[in-house]
């Protein structure tokens, strides 16, 4: 479990994540999102999203190869090349993406206060939470599309 410290007011505050998404799944959100925010049927090359949403160009470049295998992505050679999505954004869950590049870590497979004992049969209260947490994001991954997503996240840098 990843997590962060940061100060407010004086107080230290504690930030942690519950689950997090695979570095290549956000990478492949990123680029996908980005993808779908312009106009249907552009290519764009894989340089280009890189530096708009401010990603490492080569680890980018092998993650939409793969999405590309896999039918998400398809791509083209020469002038006006690069990057387009394989179908429209409505029509790919997020699931199917973060799946497609790994499973999420999940903070439910062991206790969050590190508590022995805890778990399969005898769940502390921490952990039945964080599993019915992990629980309601994954219906949201399922539930959600490339479009939903891409409508709910804003900014220009977006775009």
């Amino acid at each position: 479990m990843k997590g962060g410290v940061f100060a407010r007011n004086g107080q230290t505050q504690v930030e942690f994540h519950l689950m997090r998404l695979p570095q290549a799944a956000r990478y492949a959100l990123q680029g996908m999102v980005y993808l779908a925010k312009q106009f249907e049927g552009g290519f764009f090359l894989v340089e280009d999203v890189a530096k708009a949403r401010k990603l490492p160009k080569n680890y980018l470049s092998k993650i939409f190869q793969r999405l590309g295998h896999q039918g998400f992505l398809v791509s083209r050679r020469g002038p006006g090349g690069g990057y387009a999505l394989a179908r429209p954004a409505r029509d790919i869950p997020l699931s199917t993406i973060v799946r497609s590049l790994g499973e999420p870590r999940r903070a439910g497979r062991e206790c969050l206060l590190e508590l022995r004992g805890c778990g399969g049969h005898h769940p502390c209260l921490v952990h039945e939470a964080v599993l019915r947490s992990e629980k309601i994001l994954r219906g949201i991954l399922e539930r959600a599309s490339l479009a939903d997503f891409a409508r709910n996240v804003g900014g220009s840098s977006w775009t």
